[in-house]
């Protein structure tokens, strides 16, 4: 209890002190103190993962989510702020903070979990699958139009949809005044519509947003696309998040095709600026936006209920994070994390993610084996005269080589189980000459057999070879 008390009193004590110092003397220092605004949602960010990853009262949870947004909101564009509008921020942020210290007390009733491994993660392996396989439509915002629109992503269940990983991440971590943007430099800025028009622009049209964020204007271009859709998304004194490789002059900033959303008066939460943001494949009539506000809601509610067959001896000896954190990170980055590697995909969450689907990979193979063993195979009995006539035609004599690993296969396929084998060899080493002598044996017994080329092209090159031996042993083949 004790050790929860402390960490997340412990974090407090880390926003808070920033706010002391910058509010001492009549807001003295506040001028020289620079990227405080990142720095306050990064520490808030850790507070909520803290606190909010243990089981709590859903009313504590409520209180204390409704005031870290409204700590978040205060801090968004923080840095841009006049130095008049940051003390005003800095007083309602240490506000709220009081607020938090009276709700901390009362959330703290459980004793969390140490390490990584949230509270709520479920031991119950019928629970879990009882979860992962509800349709869905049981999602709060998904109704039978959306889950038609994401079965064709080929989401069905909670399962599919943890497992649906963003296609890339935005680090929208830092919004840009206007004034201070730099050509031939991603930037996301964030203000308001004054002019959505579609104007001439040569021998075509093209449709631009005007948008001022108080420091300045800047202009969002699309040169193609749907025109009508464009005209009716975007509408004077709407609140717009832009993102996009800044080009032009100074004072007469452009965007071309930037991705953007509208920021809706009843937004809930910071899913969609001021963090490293994921970024999912799209399907038609389901926007960015949406996606993002359901997966969110999916891995709250239920990434706890994920199992991995990896025993927690070995992940500690791998370094891997456990299965709900890396789902978690995976899907919503922590603020503090390195976006490239995310990008990369080689952050710590995606290598237990992949280490698990590995580790999957491994057991299906293994299991197939297993079961494929216990199955009868054909007993491919000695021939008598086509492999040696086969031998005779060829204008070389094998190698030991390749008559060592011809014996090999046949004595394997004379045992009456299936076969497993990889015949690894250079280009030009012979294996096409051990592939037919096995196919010669299957024949010699009655069978038929199938070589599988990778592409057409080498099936072609195969078929014009095989086909002069076929011929000269009296057997027929085929593409």
């Amino acid at each position: 209890m004790k050790l929860f008390e402390n960490k997340a009193h412990r974090i407090l004590e880390k926003i808070e002190a920033p706010l002391l110092f910058s509010s001492r003397e009549s807001y003295l220092h506040l001028p020289t103190i620079k990227e405080m605004g990142v720095a306050m949602i990064t520490l808030a960010d850790e507070f909520e993962r803290t606190v909010l990853g243990c089981s709590i009262q859903e009313e504590d949870r409520q209180g204390l989510s409704t005031r870290l947004l409204q700590f978040r909101g205060l801090f968004a564009a923080f840095d841009s702020l006049t130095i008049d509008e940051k003390k005003k921020a800095i007083t309602t942020a240490q506000a709220l903070l009081i607020e938090i210290r009276d709700i901390l007390p009362d959330a703290a009733t459980l004793t969390p979990c140490e390490g990584t491994i949230p509270a709520n993660a479920t031991d119950n392996l019928d629970e879990s699958f009882h979860k992962l396989s509800l349709p869905l439509q049981y999602v709060k915002g998904v109704g039978p139009k959306t889950a038609a629109l994401l079965s064709k992503k080929l989401l069905n269940n909670i399962e599919d949809a943890l497992y649906f990983l963003p296609r890339r991440y935005e680090d929208r971590r830092h919004i840009d005044a206007v004034k201070d943007l730099k050509v031939n430099v991603t930037g996301t800025v964030i203000g308001t519509v004054c002019k959505a028009e579609i104007h001439p622009y040569a021998r075509r049209r093209v449709f631009e947003v005007v948008l001022d964020d108080g420091s300045g204007t800047i202009t969002a271009k699309w040169f193609r696309g749907n025109f009508r859709f464009l005209r009716g998304t975007f509408g004077k004194g709407q609140r717009l998040i832009l993102t996009g490789d800044v080009q032009g002059v100074h004072g007469h900033w452009e965007m071309i095709h930037p991705d953007f959303e509208i920021i809706d008066s009843d937004e809930d939460d910071f899913l969609h600026f001021m963090r490293i943001v994921p970024i999912y494949s799209e399907t038609e009539g389901l926007r960015q936006k949406n996606i993002r506000r359901i997966m969110k809601r999916i891995v709250t509610d239920y990434a706890s209920a994920l199992a991995s067959p990896i025993p927690e001896e070995i992940a500690k000896r791998r370094d891997l994070l456990d299965i709900h954190t890396a789902i978690n990170e995976v899907h919503f980055p922590s603020t503090d994390q390195n976006i490239e590697l995310y990008n990369e995909g080689r952050s710590l969450a995606h290598r237990r993610v992949i280490y698990d689907e590995l580790f999957f990979f491994q057991l299906g193979l293994a299991a197939k084996r297993a079961g494929s063993n216990l199955e009868p195979g054909i007993i491919f009995r000695e021939g008598s005269r086509l492999l040696s006539e086969f031998y005779r035609c060829l204008p070389f004599t094998p190698t030991a080589a390749q008559l060592r690993v011809t014996n090999e296969i046949h004595a394997s396929m004379a045992r009456g189980a299936p076969m497993h084998r990889l015949l690894q060899g250079d280009v030009g080493s012979g294996k096409t000459i051990v592939a037919m002598a096995a196919m010669i044996r299957a024949c010699e017994n009655g069978y038929q057999a199938v070589l599988m080329a990778p592409t057409e092209i080498l099936a072609a090159q195969q078929i014009s070879r095989i086909s002069e031996w076929c011929n000269h042993l009296g057997l027929k083949a085929a593409m």
